[in-house]
């Protein structure tokens, strides 16, 4: 029994290498707004036929990318997309999808590799600390009717709070006190948690967005964009989302993410 079952599942991973083998990335010729072409191409009909997406990320990090298929005419799927050329040889891991969305389980998962011709690698177009120059990348502070609301309650509380000082009962006392400061607490949290928590910059002459943060929180794009970064270790730490629907950023206070438009289908 054991030995049939070894069997069946080296047959299952037989099967699953061959059709991962048979998958191609390929680069296509020209760029799209510094963004290089490609074709993803998985051949086999069987294989396709539960697929109807993929998951990608580069191997060293960066963002994650869900991307619709659509079957080749010589069966199969494809889809062509625009990517970053980093380096001229990049390895994605991939997972086929049954639906293109970002909590969809993985149905396999294998590594994909792409050499990109010397004259689309562009590394810098998409890791160079000088994006941020040009751009407003101040961290959030609070509005002044914020800080001038936030300071209107405590006054009124600490009105009330020399009001119980008249209170004679000490424990009534301290009990009135604990209820005054949980519920100014309380009402201090819930005003700041109503304020956004993630502030957007369309940068000035550039279709350029630049996200800053008061709290952490994953910002929703509702255009599908490409992070740009400021350094290396922003672009392998990036968990950011691109599918169809957009692009989800996770941010922190402190950090500074940009973010620019994919190119259009049209897009010469």
């Amino acid at each position: 029994m054991i030995r049939r079952l070894l069997i069946v599942a080296i047959l299952l991973a037989s099967a699953s290498i061959s059709w991962a083998e048979d998958a191609r990335l390929l680069p296509l010729d020209g760029q799209a707004y510094s963004y290089s072409r490609a074709a993803l191409m998985i051949p086999d009909a069987d294989f396709a036929a539960g697929t109807r997406a993929v998951r990608f990320r580069d191997a060293l990090g960066g963002p994650t990318w869900i991307i619709p298929v659509m079957p080749a005419t010589t069966g199969g799927l494809y889809a062509e997309l625009a990517l970053p050329a980093l380096r001229s040889h990049q390895d994605y891991v991939v997972e086929t999808l049954a639906a293109p969305t970002a909590d969809a389980p993985a149905l396999d998962t294998f590594t994909l590799s792409i050499i990109w011709p010397t004259s689309q690698v562009n590394a810098t177009e998409f890791i160079n600390p000088a994006f941020a120059a040009p751009f407003d990348v101040r961290q959030p502070t609070w509005s002044t009717r914020t800080k001038l609301t936030l300071l209107l309650g405590a006054l009124i509380v600490t009105i009330v709070a020399a009001g119980l000082l008249w209170v004679r009962r000490p424990l009534f006392r301290l009990a009135a006190l604990l209820v005054l400061v949980g519920s100014a607490t309380y009402g201090a949290v819930s005003y700041l948690a109503r304020q956004p928590a993630v502030i957007v910059r369309p940068a000035s002459q550039s279709d350029a967005t630049v996200l800053t943060a008061r709290r952490s929180d994953v910002y929703h794009l509702d255009k599908p964009c490409m992070p740009i970064y400021l350094n290396v270790s922003g672009w392998i730490e990036d968990r950011s989302v691109i599918s169809p629907d957009g692009i989800d950023v996770p941010i922190s206070p402190g950090e500074v993410k940009l973010t620019r438009p994919l190119p259009n289908d049209d897009t010469d």
